[in-house]
């Protein structure tokens, strides 16, 4: 469509062609293509916003966040639109960073004009946008975040999470090593009270595994060499490791993670940091919680449907957890735009998503008629053996 409103001159939402940039044989195709374009561009697009972390560092995951929302928004596109208007996605780069995440929500509201926020990262980030949708009544749609601060800060529920809790994540490990009868671990943390800490602790003990805590301080040498070596002293038979991409990057340059002593055995929650970890721990057995379904496992007509929109507008790096989170989370807030019919604005949309109590997005299901608890119950535990084979 881009391509084609080169050759038009349009003003006041009717766009006439340009007949002498066509060539004589095919003037009639150009006058034809026009006319049926020109009803589309008067009218607006639909604008959904997201604010998202694309700095360099982060870029390669940033990526798979917007290309997974991208494609979904291109294939609706491809079909018409809703009702007759397409969709415009504005991705602003918030770097991180909770304040500019806040200031970018402002715009992508207030100058873009957008009718719901999706896909925010991070637990700062998400509860300083959850503030702002509470505030404005945009609705918020998809947070990547397992906090369940989440849900007291919104006295307007226009926040709608859809993966499941930490506290829910830590008892699916917990569970988990309790079956591969690991009694002993190491918990691995950078966050001062960490939620998802906080519920292994709580979760541990009732499957009978016992834990120790370690904080690392990236400016302490000294500790880190220290905790290294506990955790490489025979003690442990597992580590949960409960890191940031940053701070992953950081010990492994320092050779944190190469002791020979390491436990054959590590888990993670659901998070960005999983592709490193992976390379971290080629040769021992890595387990992690997904919070949605393998994005390259052909189990649910979903992941088929993910797969081929990523293939038909060339975006395979969608192919990813992170992708398959955003794809999601866009196709929530899509199916509540083509319910709000010809009436889409925030507080209708906000509307739709409480009232609904099952929509089935192949094999996936999410209802949002529970204010306390998140939308999906999806959540299974991922195993990539030493031989690097995944299972689940």
């Amino acid at each position: 469509m881009i391509n084609l409103i080169k050759y038009m001159n349009c003003s006041k939402g009717y766009c006439k062609p340009v007949l002498s940039t066509c060539f004589h044989g095919i003037v009639f195709v150009c006058v034809f293509l026009f006319s049926a374009l020109s009803y589309a561009a008067g009218r607006q697009p639909i604008v959904i916003g997201q604010s998202l972390n694309l700095s360099p560092s982060n870029s390669h995951i940033g990526k798979r966040w917007v290309a997974g929302a991208e494609i979904y928004i291109n294939a609706i596109n491809a079909s018409g639109g809703i009702n007759g208007r397409l969709l415009r996605l504005v991705t602003l780069n918030d770097e991180g960073s909770p304040n500019l995440h806040y200031k970018n929500v402002q715009t992508l509201i207030s100058d873009h004009k957008a009718v719901a926020i999706i896909n925010c990262s991070g637990d700062a980030v998400c509860l300083a946008s959850a503030k702002l949708a509470g505030e404005t009544g945009v609705p918020l749609i998809g947070t990547i975040s397992g906090s369940q601060k989440l849900y007291s800060l919104d006295k307007n529920r226009q926040v709608f999470p859809v993966r499941q809790t930490y506290a829910k994540e830590a008892i699916s490990i917990a569970m988990q090593l309790s079956s591969m009868g690991i009694s002993k671990v190491a918990v691995l943390t950078d966050v001062k009270d960490s939620e998802r800490v906080e519920g292994l602790i709580s979760s541990l003990p009732k499957f009978r595994v016992s834990s120790d805590v370690f904080h690392i301080t990236l400016a302490d040498s000294n500790s880190l060499g220290a905790i290294s070596q506990k955790l490489g002293g025979g003690t442990y038979q597992a580590v949960i490791l409960d890191l940031g991409l940053s701070s992953i990057d950081v010990l492994r340059d320092r050779g944190f993670f190469d002791r020979g002593s390491w436990p054959a055995t590590n888990f993670s929650f659901a998070n960005d940091s999983l592709v490193a970890l992976s390379d971290i721990f080629k040769k021992r057995l890595l387990g992690f919680t997904m919070v949605v379904p393998n994005p390259e496992a052909h189990s649910l007509p979903l992941t088929f449907e993910f797969q081929r929109n990523a293939e038909r507008y060339n975006e395979l790096r969608a192919i990813s957890f992170e992708g398959m989170e955003s794809y999601i989370n866009t196709r929530i807030c899509v199916e509540a735009i083509r319910r709000a019919g010809s009436n889409v604005n925030p507080r209708n949309i906000g509307s739709i998503l409480r009232g609904i109590e099952s929509f089935n997005l192949g094999g996936y299901f999410v209802s949002f008629d529970n204010p306390n608890v998140p939308a999906s119950s999806w959540l299974e535990v991922g195993l990539k053996t030493p031989n690097g084979v995944y299972i689940k």
